[in-house]
């Protein structure tokens, strides 16, 4: 039996290494349709590069941050972070747009 991602799931997720406050990510899975969406190599009339495609991923997926500082806008937030802090938002992603062993036994 086929087992289908829970879109109306939403996941919080902070760094590790991060400090008290911490920052908050509020994370959603994609529809396919939205993954597929992401497959799109122009922008435009311009190809976009793989950070591009990586920044408009995690944008898709984050519904909210809380405790960032300054207060902006979200995609903002993600153009403004370290790539080691996206690096560790794009596994949490990638993750949560897959469908685990533990979801198939449900």
């Amino acid at each position: 039996m086929l087992v289908g991602i829970d879109l109306n799931q939403r996941i919080e997720f902070s760094l590790d290494s991060d400090t008290e406050p911490k920052t908050v990510f509020v994370l959603r899975p994609l529809s396919a349709m939205e993954g597929l969406d992401l497959g799109e190599v122009k922008d435009g009339d311009k190809a976009k590069t793989a950070g591009q495609a990586t920044i408009d991923f995690i944008d898709k997926c984050l519904v909210e941050v809380k405790n960032f500082s300054p207060e902006m806008e979200k995609r903002k937030v993600i153009e403004s972070l370290s790539v080691s802090v996206l690096t560790e938002l794009i596994k949490k992603v990638t993750e949560i747009n897959n469908i685990t062993a533990e979801d198939k036994k449900k």
